[in-house]
């Protein structure tokens, strides 16, 4: 079987059991997974993440949520009311890393506020500001990460983040699924000739 032959098939079988991780997803986000069902969420986002490149397999250990690589402008607000501006490295739906920022501290609380990418066609016109508090979780500054966790009372926030990955995991599985078709009908029109 070709190396194609396998991707598509990874990539059929992940489309067909894209809302079983999107619900294995919630119930891992509220800690009620069981282990056979956190072996069949770890198998499900290890097919999610060749769509963001060989580099990002490592982000299904130890993870709390699904987290995708992802980039967005957010505008960071401390306590002390200083205001930075940010890009995100990857977004899970209980939150983001960031690109390191030295004054926030461990366990501040930060405001922040984001424009979300158009989902539906009148957004382009009117684009989906997120805001929401999150808490200062981590800081890495060799990786040049900043952890931040949505803040509990803001738990609505993680519904649209939820949307955000599996809108551009769709969006990324449906390119793939037709490159590797085009792929496989060439190879088959190469073999005929």
């Amino acid at each position: 079987m070709s190396s194609s032959t396998t991707e598509q098939e990874a990539m059929l079988f992940l489309s067909q059991h894209l809302e079983q991780l999107k619900n294995l997803e919630a119930q891992k986000s509220a800690g009620t997974l069981t282990d056979d069902s956190l072996r069949e969420w770890q198998g499900l986002y290890r097919l999610v993440l060749p769509l963001y490149g060989q580099r990002h397999q490592d982000l299904v250990e130890q993870r709390r949520a699904l987290r995708i690589p992802f980039r967005l402008k957010l505008d960071v607000v401390n306590q002390a009311g200083e205001n930075f501006h940010a890009m995100s490295v990857d977004v899970s739906s209980t939150g983001f890393a960031l690109t390191y920022i030295e004054r926030l501290e461990i366990d501040e609380r930060v405001q922040l506020r984001t424009i979300l990418p158009p989902m539906k066609w009148w957004q382009r016109i009117r684009p989906a500001v997120l805001e929401t508090a999150a808490l200062v979780r981590w800081k890495d500054r060799s990786a040049n990460r900043v952890g931040l966790e949505i803040a509990k009372e803001h738990e609505h926030v993680t519904f649209e983040l939820e949307t955000l990955i599996f809108q551009d995991i769709r969006r990324r599985l449906g390119r793939e699924l037709m490159l590797l078709s085009s792929q496989l009908h060439n190879l088959d029109e190469h073999i005929d000739d």
